[in-house]
């Protein structure tokens, strides 16, 4: 009986420790971008290369990196601000910029139509943490700008 007892307290203790003391919902998420209305203005973003002819115009990149600010825990109650993610790490909020990606792909359209290109290619977008804070991501948006002369 009491060996019956003990592996039924072990069978429990077991379970109990493995349940997870949280649920996490199910979300789909959907990313993209619509380049529209820049092929409209006969411009072509793409990853890959252009077999055609072209003049090389330059590599470019653009790098968001978001304005940080931390506040002690214990100062005012949380705010709400649009466009700011609120992260707690220690004895601190923090109030990170979430990053605008419609604002810094026209950052990297507008450089590379005014240096002359019609076309962005090996286009690439990366998400890094920054070294001083990993919880905050640097957005690095980066291709090879060129000329097509054969449109």
């Amino acid at each position: 009986m009491r060996n019956t007892l003990i592996i039924m307290f072990m069978i429990i203790s077991i379970t109990v420790a493995c349940t997870p003391g949280f649920f996490i919902e199910r979300e789909i998420y959907l990313t993209g971008y619509d380049f529209t209305e820049y092929t409209e203005k006969g411009f072509l973003f793409t990853p890959e290369t252009y077999l055609g002819q072209y003049e090389s115009i330059g590599i470019i990149s653009v790098v968001f990196q978001p304005q940080v600010e931390r506040i002690p825990r214990d100062q005012s109650r949380t705010e709400e601000r649009p466009g700011f993610d609120v992260v707690y790490i220690g004895a601190h909020r923090h109030y990170v910029e979430k990053p605008n990606t419609d604002e810094i792909i026209d950052n990297i359209y507008e450089q590379s139509s005014g240096m002359g290109a019609n076309a962005l290619v090996n286009f690439q977008i990366d998400m890094q943490p920054m070294e001083e804070y990993p919880m905050v991501i640097r957005t690095v948006v980066s291709g090879f700008a060129i000329k097509r002369t054969d449109i």
